[in-house]
């Protein structure tokens, strides 16, 4: 699983030692969306918990793994130390620190701004790839805007008391696209070979 949102759906399982078919799962937390596609990609786990984008470029890419379920619903947000930040247009003339580019998170908030108008005032900084590298750099106040999931949203907010949620990215994405505020986020597959052998 991916560190944040998607190994969430893991902790029991982990905590529990609870096993499957009569074999103790061992489980791996990745940092970053690429290691666990080339990982994936070799056919190395056989289930795996990850953003549902990534699931789908697997899929279409041929891979033999099956969607079983969605485990992470909408819980990304922009965060800052700069609370005058209310809606999207206050972002105009920003940078807005982003990990995993081409990840729900980016592609949300890109189509978001293209809806608005606004994708070319608009700077996204992709420089930091993982959550929790970027979670530190908000920390540390080296970042003042950022895009992040929960856990790591209420992790930082914890770490410095200057940090708040400025944008609902679930909101904004309702307004832009005339839906509702609920976006599956996180997905659940398993490799056909072990779908086969444990129904």
């Amino acid at each position: 699983a991916l560190q944040g949102p998607t190994a969430l759906s893991f902790v029991k399982m982990m905590d529990d030692a609870a096993e499957i078919g009569g074999v103790v799962p061992t489980y791996e937390l990745l940092a970053a969306p690429d290691a666990m596609v080339a990982a994936l990609a070799k056919g190395t786990y056989d289930i795996a918990c990850l953003p549902l984008n990534t699931a789908a470029t697997l899929f279409n890419n041929g891979t033999d793994y099956r969607l079983v379920g969605i485990n992470t619903w909408g819980n990304m947000y922009i965060i800052s130390t700069d609370s005058s930040i209310k809606t999207l247009a206050d972002l105009s003339g920003q940078t807005v620190a982003v990990s995993q580019q081409g990840a729900t998170p980016d592609v949300l908030l890109r189509y978001c701004l293209k809806q608005a108008g606004l994708t070319s005032d608009v700077t996204l900084d992709y420089t930091l790839s993982a959550h929790a590298d970027l979670a530190a750099a908000v920390v540390s106040g080296q970042t003042e805007i950022a895009l992040l999931p929960e856990p790591f949203v209420s992790n930082v907010m914890a770490k410095n008391a200057d940090v708040s949620i400025v944008l609902d990215v679930q909101q904004l994405w309702a307004d832009a696209s005339g839906s509702e505020p609920y976006i599956p986020q996180g997905a659940v597959v398993v490799k056909g070979s072990f779908a086969d052998a444990y129904p």
